[in-house]
């Protein structure tokens, strides 16, 4: 079962005034301590959520999925 569908990033890829267009929102950091990490992905998710990843937080996600 795919988990995540990934692509690079494209800040169109989100609507106007999302947080995604602007910064990291796949590594979980809130808007309290937001990810300062270059974006590089897009992801959807399983329940077809986009979030904008950082390459430090995929890979985190990768490492932390279990082995096929």
């Amino acid at each position: 079962m795919q988990v995540a569908h990934i692509k690079a990033w494209d800040p169109d890829d989100f609507a106007p005034g999302r947080v995604s267009r602007s910064r990291c929102t796949w590594g979980g950091n809130g808007p309290d301590d937001p990810c300062t990490e270059e974006i590089k992905y897009t992801v959807t998710d399983r329940i077809d959520r986009r979030w904008s990843s950082c390459e430090h937080h995929l890979n985190a996600y990768n490492n932390s999925r279990p082995a096929p």
